[in-house]
């Protein structure tokens, strides 16, 4: 995360600068997995078949290491998805991210501090909840079933 602070704010707060601190801190992960799983693939017989029978390296990557290492690509992007949200999300609270006009997890964060400090979202959730109750039915006016008026009476 300290890494990312400094890479964000050493290339200028904003867009820019979050998205190239969380590409430059969070590639290597992905890049092991996939390094492990291409040496295993380059292990497996029938690329030893393919080098034996003359095909040349780079039909040998593109037909059976990329179809087999696209799929853990893929899962592992969607897995660092909202790990790299997170922290675009703490550097952003912190201040060293995007702006407060960009729309952001972080600035959300941030602009909410206030009102957790002093407590107005607790008053907030509890009206929410007082108002549906009384939609609900809750509040002690129930209906008989099959009265349109809501009178309690059989029409």
């Amino acid at each position: 995360m300290l890494l990312l602070i400094l890479i964000s704010y050493s290339l200028g707060k904003g867009f820019r600068g979050v998205a190239a601190g969380i590409a430059l801190t969070h590639w290597a992960s992905l890049a092991r997995l996939l390094r492990a799983e291409i040496l295993q693939i380059r292990e497996s017989p029938y690329v030893r078949i393919s080098e034996k029978l003359g095909k040349k390296p780079w039909w040998i990557a593109w037909n059976h290491i990329v179809p087999q290492v696209s799929r853990q690509f893929v899962t592992g992007l969607i897995l660092l998805f909202p790990h790299a949200i997170l922290h675009e999300a703490g550097v952003t609270f912190l201040g060293f991210g995007l702006s407060s006009e960009q729309p952001a997890i972080g600035v959300i964060l941030s602009e909410s501090m206030s009102y957790l400090i002093t407590g107005k979202m607790v008053a907030g959730a509890l009206s929410g909840r007082g108002t549906g109750a009384g939609n609900a039915g809750i509040s002690g006016d129930r209906a008989e079933p099959g009265a349109a008026d809501g009178s309690g009476e059989r029409a």
